[in-house]
């Protein structure tokens, strides 16, 4: 009977140890994700990428985490093309199954906006667009998402309209003896084009952060592109009256946000997904004209 038995013992405790050693890989593995994640939410994606590698690469969440890693790199780096080309292939991948996965989508709106540059801007500025009027309109019921998405098409509504604005001016002050200054009402032939193209786009983006700061009045950024959006609407519109007043409110915010700033303010941060961009610095100082 002894000699039956000592076999038996011997597999029993392989199959414990096989076990315990099991286990604790795999408590191992959910450890590095879980650090993985907080770091990511911290958006340390350094030493996030760092855990990364230790974990089971058959573990679904790492090749997530790994993608959104490799896009706040590219967010803080637009140089850097293989960190940028690995998220964008693995959210375009995720995009192809799930149409309307929301940290896909935001995920390559982001990206997207990183890749504007040159002539192909305006296309570029419009498939950034499609990807957050996507995201809206996919999860109207999750606040934050609503929020994130009507920041960026308000971030991308001002991009677009400034943009051709600044075209605008410069093909005019080629063939005119007076030249407009960067703040001056446009003439009519060159506000009506300019409506024409970006009226409908500016007044969206305009509606979009102007919910958003109602709901949260402590949202720097929104309310300083909402700020500028209506400077760009007050060129669009037609006449002085209505111009006026788009240029008070946007003085009014401005103090709005001078106030904000002694205190605590609010930005827009979803864990995992992209950093929202910034507002750009104010224009200089103009001297009056004599």
């Amino acid at each position: 009977m002894r000699r039956r038995q000592v076999p038996f013992i011997i597999v029993c405790s392989l199959v414990l140890v096989w076990s315990t050693i099991g286990m604790g890989a795999q408590e191992s593995n959910s450890a590095l994700l879980e650090k993985s994640r907080q770091a990511l939410t911290k958006r340390d994606y350094t030493h996030a990428l760092e855990l990364l590698k230790q974990v089971d690469p058959a573990r679904p969440e790492r090749t997530t985490m790994l993608a959104v890693a490799n896009g706040m790199a590219c967010q803080e780096d637009p140089s850097a093309d293989a960190q940028c080309a690995l998220a964008k292939q693995f959210f375009t991948q995720v995009l192809s199954h799930s149409t309307h996965d929301g940290l896909a989508l935001s995920w390559l709106g982001a990206l997207s906006f990183h890749e504007m540059r040159g002539p192909a801007r305006f296309a570029k500025l419009d498939e950034v667009r499609g990807y957050f009027t996507t995201l809206l309109a996919a999860h109207p019921d999750e606040p934050a998402w609503r929020a994130e998405s009507d920041y960026w098409l308000g971030v991308t509504a001002w991009l677009a309209s400034y943009w051709r604005n600044q075209d605008a001016r410069a093909d005019y002050n080629r063939n005119s003896q007076i030249p407009l200054q960067w703040n001056d009402p446009l003439p009519e032939a060159v506000r009506t084009e300019l409506a024409r193209q970006c009226g409908d786009m500016v007044n969206k983006g305009v509606e979009g952060l102007q919910k958003r700061v109602d709901q949260q009045g402590k949202d720097l950024y929104s309310l300083a592109y909402l700020n500028l959006l209506l400077r760009q609407r007050a060129d669009l519109q037609e006449n002085a009256e209505m111009r006026a007043k788009d240029l008070r409110m946007a003085d009014q915010l401005v103090n709005r946000i001078k106030e904000l700033q002694k205190s605590e303010v609010l930005v827009i941060d979803i864990p995992l997904h992209p950093a929202i961009p910034p507002p750009p610095p104010p224009p200089p100082v103009q001297s009056p004209k004599s």
